[in-house]
C-alpha cells in the first residue's frame, strides 16, 4: 500500500517554571504557531499542542512519539516547535527547559539537546524542521555537523547563537523570533517563485530582527541536502514586485473598412460596371430604289358590229 506523504506538526510552550521566570508571551507564541501551520496544511492534532505548564515527563513523552511514530513514512515532513527556556551547564550541554526543571540539576527533568539529536537520527522521515525559540538554542547546530551523513534534511531555525541568551520581550505579545517567524510564513518571506523556503523565511527573519536593534542573532543551520519549503507556490502572497503580471490582452486588429455599396450608375468610369460598348458608326441610308411602274389597264375595245341576219 502506498501513503501519501504529509506534513505534521508538534507545539510546546513552556511558560510556567517552577525556580526560573515566567514567560508569558509562550502560550501566545505555541497558540499562534499551531494556527499558522495548519493553514499551510500541516496536521496538528490536540495531542500535539502542549502550552503553559509542561512537565519533564510530558516533553519527553510528546518529542519521543512524535518523532518514533510507527505510521512515519520517508517522505513525511516532520516539524518540532519549542517556545520556552534553553539552559546549559558548566560542561557545555545544553537543555530544553520544562515547568518542573531545576535550573542547578538540568539532566533529571531537563530534554538535552543530544537526546533531540538521536531522536532526530533515528526518525523515519527524511525531512525535519527544528524551530527552537529560547536561550542557547544555537548549541542545536552540532545535531547538523553529524547530519550531513544521514540520508535525510534537516533544518534548524533557531533563536540565538551559542551560549547567547535572549533578551526582553517584544511589543508583540510574542518573542521577536516567533513573531517575525509567523509574519513570514504568512506570506512575508515568499521568494521569487512564490514559495516560502527555509532559506527565504531565515534571511527575512533576520532582516526584521536586526532592524528591531536587540541583542539577538538568530541562525539557520542545514545539513546540504536538499531545502525545505513550507508553504509552496502562494502567488496570492507574493509583494506586488515579484507578482506576475497579468497578460495584457491584444488589441483586436482594425477590420478594414467596408466600401458602401454604390447604386447602379452612380460608378465613376472604369469602376464598378462593365465599360459601355463603343457606338457602331450609324450606316448612310441607302437612296430609295425607283418603284416599276405599275401597268395601266388595258382599254376596253369598241364592241364590233353583229353582221345582219
Amino acid at each position: 500500500m502506498v501513503f501519501e506523504s504529509v506534513k505534521k506538526a508538534l507545539i510546546i510552550g513552556v511558560s510556567e517554571y517552577r525556580d526560573l521566570p515566567p514567560l508569558s508571551f509562550t502560550y501566545n507564541d505555541g497558540m499562534q504557531m499551531s494556527a499558522t501551520l495548519k493553514n499551510e496544511g500541516y496536521e496538528i492534532p490536540k495531542s500535539n499542542i502542549l502550552v503553559g505548564t509542561v512537565y519533564g515527563c510530558q516533553l519527553r513523552s510528546m518529542i519521543s512519539d512524535f518523532f518514533s511514530n510507527s505510521k512515519i513514512q520517508s517522505s513525511d515532513t516532520l516539524l518540532f516547535y519549542f517556545s520556552g527556556h534553553g539552559i546549559t551547564t558548566d560542561h557545555g550541554a545544553s537543555f530544553l527547559v520544562p515547568s518542573d526543571m531545576e535550573s542547578i540539576n538540568p539532566e533529571i527533568n531537563g530534554f538535552s539537546m543530544s537526546d533531540l539529536k538521536h531522536y532526530t537520527q533515528t526518525c523515519k522521515s527524511t525531512k525535519i524542521i527544528l524551530i527552537l525559540d529560547c536561550s542557547f538554542s544555537g548549541n542545536i547546530h552540532k545535531i547538523n555537523n553529524m547530519s550531513k551523513e544521514w540520508a535525510k534534511t534537516v533544518t534548524v531555525l533557531a533563536s540565538s547563537q551559542n551560549y547567547t541568551p535572549i533578551d526582553g520581550v517584544s511589543t508583540f505579545k510574542q518573542s521577536f523570533f516567533t513573531h517575525y517567524i509567523l509574519e513570514g510564513l504568512k506570506g512575508k518571506a515568499v521568494n521569487n517563485v512564490g514559495d516560502i523556503t527555509a532559506n527565504s523565511l531565515a534571511r527575512y527573519m533576520k532582516s526584521e530582527i536586526n532592524n528591531c536593534k536587540i541583542d539577538q542573532r538568530p541562525i539557520l543551520t542545514m545539513n546540504n541536502i536538499g531545502e525545505v519549503v513550507f508553504a509552496s507556490s502562494k502567488l496570492y502572497s507574493l509583494p506586488s514586485q515579484l507578482k506576475p503580471k497579468p497578460a495584457e490582452p491584444k488589441p483586436a486588429e482594425p477590420k478594414p473598412a467596408e466600401t458602401p455599396a454604390k447604386p447602379k450608375g452612380t460608378l465613376p468610369k472604369g469602376f464598378g460596371d462593365k465599360p459601355a460598348e463603343a457606338a457602331k458608326p450609324k450606316e448612310a441610308p441607302k437612296p430609295a430604289e425607283p418603284k416599276p411602274a405599275e401597268p395601266k389597264p388595258a382599254e376596253p375595245k369598241p364592241a364590233e358590229p353583229k353582221p345582219a341576219e
